[in-house]
């Protein structure tokens, strides 16, 4: 998985280009000076998900128990929750795991993670001389942000907290940095995050741009689903000629295929998508913020995508078609048979058994 550079608590007018692992989509980065975040369209109190749910979200399960942990601790303020601090830390290290690092049980991540020398020899970085005399980040002439959630010397010394009881607070340790995050946070919006505003301004308190705003938020919101990270299918998935779908269509799917194919036509293309593929979706063709992902209308975007959780493809029950040499055509004349419906005309490629 590639990020962009280590950025930092703290640090002003960055650039900020994420690459999300599971899909092709580039987080733009739009401003979202309009329309703030819209906190309250996803629960703020998320419970924390099971391990086997996380590995479904991709993130490792230490890292997930010390979100949650943080998310609990007496640092915490109101409305503070695991998920805010894993969308932060998925933008900054990939939960730790940034340059091949990776955390052990305790938390420790190994080898240490450090963001670039604040020299201004990297474009859109602040400089910002030595406060440590290296003694933290090891660099005696100017500081660079450190461990998994990305602390700045002076933020460390602040806010440093010892969140796994080992009697040491270690900014390379997930745990500790989790709960000094919480820390900052807090501190930032206010001394509560209950609210879209107060939301914003916490993570905002955290790196002060906008892009990074809408970044942090608009993954944190996959991770803050109510089923984490996928809606319920219609049944178990399984792959028919390559495409998967759920149980109770692929024997009309299988069937329309060998038909297609009898006629020298070729069906290909896709069909169950997690609700975590469908946030990626919504915010490439719908827009960056909270209310872009869950709240604009589908046919307001730039290509019309249903509300997460809405989707037939979550549930495995539709299909996108490739453009194959005459395979719209095929499927306008004999879908049907199968028990296939189109009912979007502008969607030629998008066929499922409800007509949804």
């Amino acid at each position: 998985m590639r990020h962009r550079a280590l950025i930092g608590v703290g640090l002003v007018s960055l650039l900020l280009i994420f690459v999300p692992v599971a899909a092709s989509v580039v987080f733009l980065g739009v401003d979202v000076a309009g329309p703030d975040p819209v906190a309250s369209a996803v629960p703020l109190a998320a419970a924390a998900p099971s391990p086997d749910s996380a590995t479904r979200l991709g993130i490792p399960a230490v890292a997930v128990d010390a979100y949650a942990k943080a998310a609990a601790s007496p640092d915490a303020c109101p409305g503070l929750s695991w998920w805010l601090l894993a969308g932060i830390a998925a933008i900054e290290t990939d939960h730790g795991r940034y340059g091949g690092a990776a955390a052990d049980l305790a938390g420790n991540v190994r080898p240490a993670i450090y963001g670039p020398r604040l020299d201004g020899a990297l474009a859109g970085t602040a400089v910002i001389g030595d406060s440590d005399q290296g003694r933290l980040d090891g660099d005696p002439l100017f500081d660079r942000a450190m461990g998994p959630l990305q602390h700045l010397p002076s933020s460390w010394r602040a806010n440093g907290r010892d969140g796994n009881g080992d009697g040491i607070a270690d900014p390379q340790n997930l745990y500790d940095a989790a709960r000094a995050s919480a820390v900052h946070l807090c501190s930032s919006a206010g001394g509560e995050v209950g609210s879209a505003d107060r939301t914003r301004r916490a993570v905002f308190g955290y790196n002060p741009s906008n892009d990074y705003v809408a970044d942090v938020l608009a993954r944190a919101s996959v991770y803050a689903l109510p089923v984490p990270g996928q809606s319920p299918t219609a049944g178990p998935l399984v792959q028919v000629h390559g495409i998967m779908v759920a149980s109770p269509i692929a024997p009309a799917l299988d069937a329309m295929v060998q038909a297609a194919k009898a006629q020298g036509v070729v069906l290909a293309g896709s069909g169950y998508r997690s609700t975590a593929d469908q946030v990626l979706l919504r915010q490439a063709h719908c827009g960056p913020t909270l209310d872009d992902i869950w709240r604009k209308p589908s046919g307001a975007c730039a290509v019309p995508t249903a509300v997460p959780g809405t989707s037939l493809h979550e549930q495995g029950l539709a299909v996108d078609f490739q453009d194959l040499p005459g395979a719209w055509a095929w499927l306008a004349a004999n879908a049907g048979r199968f028990g296939f419906a189109n009912t979007i005309p502008s969607e030629p490629w998008h066929w499922s058994m409800t007509g949804g």
